[in-house]
């Protein structure tokens, strides 16, 4: 896995709480105070509660749902620039082209006007259809271009997309775990597959699902999407769709979610999967310094139990509570 700059410690909390986390209260007091610092706890009683239920029933009993774009991806690049979500990298098709020595040929300059033209009709508020009208209309354009297998490939390689600092470590302490995971993103699904193995070096375990929009290929050209279609403000519904609501499948369900995203809609994932108990994880990804951005993250604190702030946060948090729950279960 091709890490980011990431580190985490246990080291400020001591030996009861690393081999027996079940005994401490779960709180700012069981995690790194330079991790706790950057946290905002809304409950801090709920969140203590919480953790202790998630790890007493422990790994079994676990079930993390991740959003991809800006959550599991870091939202800007080292050097400042916003990082390109799976949308930017398809709409780039054009830049990857002539990095590969291709022509950069009326076909993709109009296949880049008309998502320009989309966006731009998007922000003026002239889709009658919605948020599901933006994502029909670009999923159309790529069948209509004959958006192929090697331009998606192009697309990837030539992104800037680097995963979040610690995303790599969250990733391999699931896999070395068996912890039953979900990706759940409105973006593209084999995007996602292929920023995984060619961009980030992620080997992603056989417990995890990647919930997104499939492209339909015929010889290595897209011919259209299979459904259900996703976008931003529908997860609860798709996940509800593809039986992660069922009560039949509530004993073989686990019990308790561990959630991070990067926007109110990622919460609500939570309405799609049957469980007992939830602690989620909010990225906003800017600093609260003016009204704007301090309505932001009002808006985060009332929908996520924790959330951290600024183009510089990581998965220290989560990785430090997980990693107590594995010390706990090799002791």
């Amino acid at each position: 896995c091709r890490r980011n700059r990431f580190s985490f410690s246990l080291s400020n909390m001591s030996k009861d709480e690393k081999l027996h986390p079940e005994t401490n209260s779960f709180g700012k007091s069981a995690v790194d105070v330079n991790v706790a610092q950057k946290v905002l706890h809304r409950d801090e009683n709920a969140i203590h509660f919480k953790r202790r239920k998630i790890a007493l029933e422990g790994f079994k009993d676990l079930h993390v749902v991740l959003d991809f774009d800006h959550t599991l991806t870091s939202s800007f690049t080292v050097g400042g620039e916003r990082c390109h979500e799976c949308h930017d990298i398809i709409h780039n098709i054009g830049v990857a082209c002539a990095n590969a020595g291709d022509d950069y040929d009326d076909e993709w300059a109009t296949f880049r006007e008309e998502i320009d033209r989309m966006w731009s009709d998007a922000e003026a508020g002239l889709h009658s259809g919605g948020l599901r009208e933006w994502w029909e209309r670009f999923n159309e354009i790529m069948v209509r271009h004959n958006f192929s297998r090697e331009n998606l490939i192009l697309a990837v390689d030539s992104a800037n997309t680097i995963m979040r600092p610690g995303a790599c470590e969250l990733l391999d302490l699931l896999k070395r775990n068996n912890v039953r995971t979900t990706i759940v993103s409105a973006g593209i699904h084999d995007v996602i597959e292929e920023c995984f193995k060619r961009r980030f070096g992620v080997d992603l375990h056989e417990n995890v699902r990647i919930v997104a929009n499939v492209p339909v290929w015929d010889k290595d050209i897209l011919q259209g999407w299979k459904g259900p279609l996703i976008f931003s403000r529908n997860k609860a519904e798709v996940l509800n769709a593809l039986g992660y609501c069922s009560k039949d499948d509530f004993m073989k369900l686990p019990k308790n979610i561990i959630l991070a995203g990067n926007s109110v809609g990622d919460v609500d994932c939570l309405h799609g999967i049957t469980h007992e108990c939830n602690l989620t994880f909010g990225f906003l990804n800017k600093e609260a310094t003016d009204d704007s951005s301090a309505l932001a993250l009002s808006k985060f604190q009332e929908n996520y139990d924790l959330v951290e702030c600024g183009k510089d946060a990581d998965f220290g948090y989560l990785m430090q509570f997980l990693s107590m729950i594995e010390n706990q279960s090799e002791h």
